[in-house]
């Protein structure tokens, strides 16, 4: 038989949305290359399946309209659909385009890939999805190719049990084949633009979108080399490694083990990125950048001889030394993100992260010695999560704030909210409690209220036992004992001043001020167009407290002298009011609100748990392993097995 072979990508945009998408061009560090889909052509081409057989098509870029999409498929008339999604939240997204495809193509194989996989039972149920590989995809997915060549659209159980890495319905039961083989580390490929371009049909220039312009970038601009004048301008993402050495309680994990990229490759790459793109700027995206010690040392040699600027977003701060950090700035390095997440080691152990607070201080206070930035992000509400650790938070945030020489309202400090995705203990914990159903209708109805959602406040599944005022109150918390905390350290310890605290003060100051509902007015008095600018207005109007607790309660020295039992109830009850106004009034205008319905559990966590001897014990994968009930059919057994991740 003749193949023809789409692989296409999934947006995380909810649905909902799709009328008026986001714009690819937005962002400061441009959009990550499709680096699963690189992988996998490459690996089709070196089994025999020739770009004659395949296409690319970028829905994810390009954002077609439903019936720009259906016209594609139509003329095209694929034999196989493969999906990546990369992340649980594109559930939604991944239903209504199999649902596409599979009214206008009703005959194709329509398989999904990604970390979604992990809700397989839900995929295959409820969405239009014949097929999930789970984990490394480029081995399953030619094996399965192979196998759709010999028999077309017959389902022969007895041939595709024998493909490793799969996941389908058979005889309404969840079937799982078991993990399959992955790809050399020499096989790892770097980004493809060309075929990365074939895949924007409808706008080849969106190209464009995967990089920016380095110097408008406040990671390179605390870095007085990127002032270079020989600097080539522009930025561009890639990575180095494949997985992570450790299993964080909140991430999920969808390959086994941690592989490096070769450093031969990577030099061939970066000369292609300097001489077709005009790249003098690298951010690399690992998810766990420096863990193969002599590996990070040989790619930031490689940075230097072909003169990069280069950040690494995600690095562990226990495989990271002062002498590293002192090598790295020498050989082009502007920035290192450490996984922070929490300045509680109760939450730390909770989450697995296996170091401790001063292994974090360690890190960041050798990053601030040598001037490379190193920007603080932390999660809250974990299982765990109380006001007490949120304190310990706040006060670690003053404290690492003060040794970067930067006032902490003004550091630029992300505030997230654990969300559970499904292949984590955290989402597994939240079965467990009865919060996210374990039957595909309960389960579907939790993945698409979070479907394009971000990690945030209003998105918040309460699994902790605490009241909505505590929830709405941690990250307020951490902010005003960040702010305590760093005019505690200054007086007695002033803070050292530097080009690249400069900057990063004056930067979110900045940034902060063009986010203000005066900004937005003037803006729209500019413009002569007060619909220019309505959202903003809107959004300022709709959060007045939360605007003024940010603005004249936060970093203000008087508060701050305040006691924390007069005005920190003040504060946490005038968030709650706000919020119970907002959710009355979205609900008014028909309007969607995240949270995911305020549902509590009413426990806490075990104290013998708590208070474990040794710190696997006190992970929260051990206690969902604790807490798992033998399954009783070969469908819960598997989908235990993928949801619990690797």
């Amino acid at each position: 038989m003749t193949m023809k072979i789409l692989l296409t990508t999934v947006p995380v945009e909810p649905t909902f949305q799709k009328e008026e998408p986001y714009s690819r061009s937005e962002g400061e560090l441009g959009i990550l290359p499709k680096i699963a889909i690189v992988s996998l052509v490459n690996w089709m081409e070196k089994h025999g399946y020739s770009s004659e057989m395949y296409d690319y098509y970028d829905i994810d870029m390009m954002l077609p309209s439903d019936e720009e999409f259906i016209e594609y498929l139509k003329e095209y008339q694929p034999t196989i659909v493969g999906l990546s999604a990369v992340v649980s939240t594109s559930y939604d997204q991944v239903k209504r385009l199999s649902k596409i495809i599979r009214d206008t193509c009703p005959d194709a194989w329509i398989v999904c890939g990604g970390a979604i996989t992990a809700i397989a039972n839900v995929l295959l149920r409820k969405a239009n999805v014949d097929i999930c590989v789970i984990g490394d995809g480029e081995i399953p997915w030619v094996e399965f190719l192979d196998y759709v060549k010999e028999n077309d659209t017959k389902f022969d159980i007895e041939k595709i049990n024998t493909i490793k890495g799969l996941s389908f319905i058979y005889d309404d039961e969840l079937q799982f084949t078991g993990y399959g083989k992955k790809i050399t580390d020499k096989d790892m490929p770097y980004a493809d633009y060309n075929l990365l371009k074939s895949g924007m049909k409808l706008n080849p220039d969106g190209i464009n979108n995967y990089f920016r312009k380095g110097i408008d970038n406040p990671w390179f601009n605390t870095d007085e080399r990127a002032f270079e004048s020989h600097r080539k301008p522009m930025l561009a993402n890639l990575w180095t490694t494949k997985g992570c050495v450790a299993k964080c309680t909140f991430c999920q994990r969808t390959i086994k083990g941690y592989r490096v990229g070769s450093v031969t490759s990577l030099d061939e790459h970066l000369e292609e990125l300097k001489e077709k793109y005009n790249v003098g700027y690298i951010h690399i995206v690992d998810e766990n950048f420096g863990s193969n010690r002599k590996h990070a040392y040989s790619v930031a040699e490689t940075m230097k001889k072909q003169d990069m600027l280069w950040i690494a977003s995600g690095v562990r701060c226990s495989s990271i030394k002062r002498e590293d950090l002192e090598f790295f700035k020498k050989n082009n390095c502007s920035g290192l993100k450490f996984g922070t997440e929490t300045g509680s080691q109760k939450i730390l152990d909770i989450m697995e992260k296996k170091f401790t607070v001063e292994d974090i201080i360690k890190a960041q206070s050798a990053a601030a010695e040598f001037e490379i930035l190193s920007p603080l992000a932390v999660m809250a509400g974990m299982p765990g999560e109380t006001l007490e650790t949120a304190m310990e938070t706040g006060k670690f945030l003053g404290k690492v704030s003060h040794m970067q020489g930067i006032n902490p309202n003004y550091n630029g400090i992300a505030f997230f909210y654990a969300l559970p995705l499904p292949g984590t203990p955290l989402y597994e914990y939240g079965q467990q409690l009865g919060v996210i159903g374990t039957k595909p209708e309960e389960e579907e109805k939790y993945l698409l209220n979070v479907s394009g959602t971000g990690a945030g406040k209003l998105n918040y599944v309460n699994l902790n036992g605490v009241s909505m005022k505590d929830v709405l109150f941690w990250d307020y918390l951490m902010r005003l004992e960040a702010s305590r905390t760093f005019r505690e350290i200054l007086k007695t310890k002033p803070m050292k001043e530097t080009f690249f605290s400069d900057f990063v003060f004056n930067y979110n100051k900045k940034e902060q001020e063009n986010r203000s509902l005066k900004s937005q007015i003037l803006k729209a008095k500019e413009v002569g167009n007060f619909d220019y600018a309505f959202s903003g207005i809107r959004g300022r109007l709709f959060r007045l407290f939360t605007d003024f607790l940010e603005r004249v309660l936060i970093d203000n020295k008087y508060v701050d002298k305040l006691p924390r039992w007069f005005v920190y109830p003040i504060i946490q009850n005038l968030l709650y009011f706000e919020f119970k106004v907002q959710g009355i009034t979205l609900k008014i205008y028909g309007k969607r609100f995240n949270l995911y319905e305020n549902q509590r559990p009413g426990n806490y966590l075990p104290e013998d748990f708590l208070n474990a001897d040794r710190t696997k014990e006190r992970s929260l994968r051990t206690l969902v392993a604790n807490q798992r009930l033998d399954p009783d059919n070969e469908t819960e057994k598997n989908r235990q097995t993928l949801v619990r991740g690797l």
